[in-house]
């Protein structure tokens, strides 16, 4: 009977089967790393290859996030840790838009069961603004917010491109909150030093797996607090550089991997196209628009329909890439215009309304708001 057969599906947190020679490494509260200087306190998140951890710094007596990938992919960690010596040999306070980008406070390497670990501490953040759509209330954004986040992202996303740096997959999941200190500092307790909440996996014990789960922040934080963090000018910064590059750098990322919804059509179309300023750019816009739409994407999910409504309210692609796209006459007639005889019931069916339908409650940016954009 394999393992697979005992497991049992953490809700906010990585799979359990990621624990293996050349994957994660077992964390267990308590744990302490780099010679006894960060003690692990609870659980900030995981992604696709690394879990994050609130640390307690000894020398320091704050708090931090610490990031370990998996030891399979230490080459993307390298190239994070590579970026943000570059951003940080080149920071300047001076740039509103520094404020915006997270920073890196330290780096190792650490062994464990399943391999060399690349380690990175940073600031400590708080939820991502994928988690929840609590910003906004009854359908409707809280307008305030959107705008701050939106002049944040603006201006954080030029900081990078202006040292030349390209993130290369700049998304919801990518952008966190900052958690506001108070006088008495009770934020930051009642939302980061929570409890950890531990959660049995099932699988039998194995010196490459850990004894449990930890859920991440994300997922146990209350949608009340969530919004309050929304009421309460909010400030957010630009995380996850390890698909970012600047010029001349060693082993550069070699493929967009920004999620589909946040691609341009010729990444949709191209089989590879390398992340740039301009596919930053792109992405930026969706964020944008999901931000004021409420959360509603502007474009829906399968290859075909994301191509379809990009061309239908942004205009139709070049003529090279309209000839490459395949299933295009599925969509528009002879004439380029979107048909109107699709089938609810067909695969190719197009959803009539491809733009988030609540965009028409954001008032016009206008006065100081324009002059901060």
């Amino acid at each position: 009977m394999s393992d697979s057969q005992f497991v049992i599906p953490v809700h906010g947190a990585e799979s359990i089967a990621d624990y293996a020679p050349g994957g994660l490494h077992p964390v267990h509260i308590g744990d302490k790393f780099c010679d006894g200087r960060y003690t692990v306190v609870n659980k900030l998140g995981h992604g696709r290859s690394s879990t994050i951890w609130h640390i307690l710094d000894s020398q320091t007596n704050t708090y931090a996030a610490l990031k370990i990938a998996a030891s399979a992919r230490s080459s993307t960690a390298r190239r994070e840790i590579a970026v943000q010596q570059h951003l940080e040999a080149r920071f300047d306070a001076a740039d509103l838009g520094s404020k915006y980008v997270v920073r890196m406070l330290d780096h190792f390497v650490h062994e464990g069961p399943n391999g060399h670990h690349q380690c990175i501490v940073e600031e400590a953040l708080g939820p991502s603004l994928a988690a929840d759509n609590s910003c906004f209330t009854d359908g409707r954004p809280v307008l305030d917010a959107v705008h701050s986040m939106a002049a944040q992202l603006v201006l954080g996303l030029r900081y990078l491109h202006k040292r030349g740096v390209v993130h290369g997959d700049p998304h919801l999941a990518n952008i966190l909150l900052c958690i506001p200190e108070t006088e008495a500092g009770s934020n930051h307790q009642r939302l980061m030093r929570s409890p950890p909440n531990k959660a049995f996996h099932g699988a039998p014990p194995s010196p490459h797996r850990p004894d449990y789960l930890v859920v991440g922040l994300d997922a146990r934080m209350h949608e009340d607090t969530y919004r309050a963090l929304f009421r309460s000018n909010p400030q957010i910064k630009l995380c996850d550089f390890g698909d970012s590059y600047f010029p001349g750098m060693a082993n550069p990322p070699r493929v967009l991997v920004a999620p589909q919804l946040y691609r341009p059509p010729e990444a949709l179309l191209l089989e590879q196209i390398l992340p740039s300023v301009r596919t930053d750019v792109w992405a930026l816009a969706v964020l944008l628009h999901c931000l004021a739409s409420g959360g509603a994407a502007p474009f829906a999910f399968t290859v075909d329909e994301c191509l379809a409504g990009m061309a239908h309210h942004l205009g139709h692609f070049s003529p090279i890439l309209w000839r490459m796209w395949p299933n295009r006459d599925k969509f528009f007639d002879r004439n380029g215009q979107l048909r109107l005889d699709l089938d609810e019931e067909d695969d190719m069916y197009v959803p009539p309304t491809l733009l988030g339908t609540r965009v028409d409650t954001i008032m016009p940016v206008d006065g100081a708001e324009r002059e901060a954009f």
